[in-house]
This record gives structure tokens, C-alpha cells and sequence, in this order.
């Protein structure tokens, strides 16, 4: 038995949690996959983003160390063929 309070699932990288989200997106129009982008958009609305601007902008400012908190350092943000 664990000591941690934690889950295993609150230990799971972010796009983990949207991994099985399906993505109603025409494979034309995706330019990156979906678990990354709803995982960047849940992070911006837990520092307070309010708008799709601040997300994005909240999204560029974050360090190589917080993406890889995230489970977002070593990625390949473009859609899954």
C-alpha cells in the first residue's frame, strides 16, 4: 500500500486524462492533438485564464520544467495520423 494521499490517477500526466476524449475535429482542420490542447485550456482556466487569448498567452509562458509537469515536455503536438 502506498503512503502517498494521492490517487494514481491525480499522478497521471494531464493528457492522460483527455487521452480518451474523442476528437470531433475533421483531420484537415487538426493542427495539434486534442488531449494537448485540453490540457493546456484546463491549465489556463486554473490560473484564471477567462478568455481563449489568455489561455494561449498563459500557454506560451509556460517553462520547459512546468510542460513537463504537465506530461507536455517531449511531445509531438501535431495530430496523431
Amino acid at each position: 500500500m502506498s503512503s502517498s494521499p494521492t490517487s494514481a490517477l491525480s499522478r497521471q500526466p494531464l493528457t492522460g486524462m483527455f487521452a480518451g476524449v474523442p476528437d470531433p475535429r475533421h483531420r484537415r482542420g487538426c493542427r495539434h492533438r486534442l488531449d494537448v490542447v485540453l490540457a493546456l485550456a484546463a491549465v489556463g482556466v486554473l490560473a484564471g485564464c477567462r478568455t481563449l487569448l489568455a489561455i494561449w498567452e498563459h500557454a506560451q509562458d509556460l517553462t520547459g520544467g512546468q510542460l513537463r509537469q504537465l506530461g507536455l515536455g517531449v511531445f509531438n503536438g501535431l495530430c496523431k495520423p
